[in-house]
């Protein structure tokens, strides 16, 4: 017991001390009174549970109904059909890159980044025509030679047969998914 009230005493004098070597009035931060904190903190009332709000009163006040409120598995459910149509997107990327590195390498940068831009542009046009639910083959095709005339020096026929064979393997793609 006296070893106790003799470290108080201690750790007394160590604070002062600490407290006589720097001016701790340099570490206080200001205080700025915000007046809305005072109304979003809510008063403490006798009954702890008075004050408690059930699930229902919370929607009924944000005006959701229980249908609108994000449960863990639609939340699951929509990062799983994001990540679905991302692989999509890319193997359609993929596709439509397939066969022109060569083509591609002997642009200059201001070609490649065009060409590259209307080719994620086309890309994302053709995942909207397939998601229409009508697969046009007509308009993916025509997507596709748009996209391939930006080359320089092809002919119609390597657009033609590029086009038809892209716009397959595209089909292709959508129908096994």
């Amino acid at each position: 017991m006296w070893y106790n009230i003799a470290m108080e005493e201690k750790n007394n004098q160590e604070k002062i001390n600490i407290a006589e070597k720097f001016d701790l009035k340099d570490f206080e931060a200001p205080i700025h009174e915000d007046p809305g904190l005072k109304k979003s903190i809510p008063e403490k009332s006798d009954n702890a549970f008075e004050n408690e709000k059930t699930l229902e009163d919370l929607v009924e006040e944000d005006g959701k109904t229980n249908a609108e409120i994000a449960s863990p598995t639609s939340i699951v459910s929509q990062s799983q059909s994001r990540f679905q149509h991302e692989k999509e997107l890319k193997e359609i990327e993929n596709i439509l890159a397939d066969g022109l590195e060569g083509l591609y390498i002997k642009m200059d940068p201001v070609q490649r980044s065009q060409f590259k831009q209307a080719g994620e542009n086309a890309t994302r046009t053709i995942k909207d025509i397939l998601n229409n639910g009508r697969n046009s083959a007509r308009k993916i095709m025509d997507v596709i030679k748009k996209w391939l005339s930006m080359i320089q020096g092809v002919n119609n026929f390597f657009l033609e047969q590029e086009a038809k064979i892209k716009t397959d393997k595209i089909l292709k793609l959508h129908n096994t998914i």
